[in-house]
């Protein structure tokens, strides 16, 4: 039928513009301390990155080990979604070169 054959072929297609798109949203979500610095007075509401930034002022020259350490843990959510967004979206690059 005509749904079958539109489903069929437009949902490969679409599949990296999709992981793209969430790529990006999540990344955007995880990372915006600004917005959750201005909006949330409480330090009970802070994300992750917001507490980083404050990390970051208060150890910055002291031990910058630790800071550069809790970077790097906190950015392992964006690489694991990444890892998972990675195959789908190098199956639509190369895919369509194949052809």
């Amino acid at each position: 039928s005509e749904w079958s054959m539109n489903a069929r072929l437009q949902g490969p297609l679409s599949k990296p513009i999709l992981a793209v798109i969430a790529l990006n949203c999540f990344m955007s979500a995880y990372g915006s301390w600004e917005w959750a610095l201005i909006v949330c007075q409480k330090q009970s509401m802070w994300t992750l990155a917001v507490w980083l930034y404050q990390f970051n002022t208060l150890f910055a020259t002291s031990q910058p080990w630790a800071v550069m350490a809790s970077f790097i843990i906190a950015s392992l959510p964006v690489f694991l979604v990444f890892l998972f967004c990675q195959n789908i979206i190098l199956r639509g690059i190369i895919l369509p070169q194949m052809k």
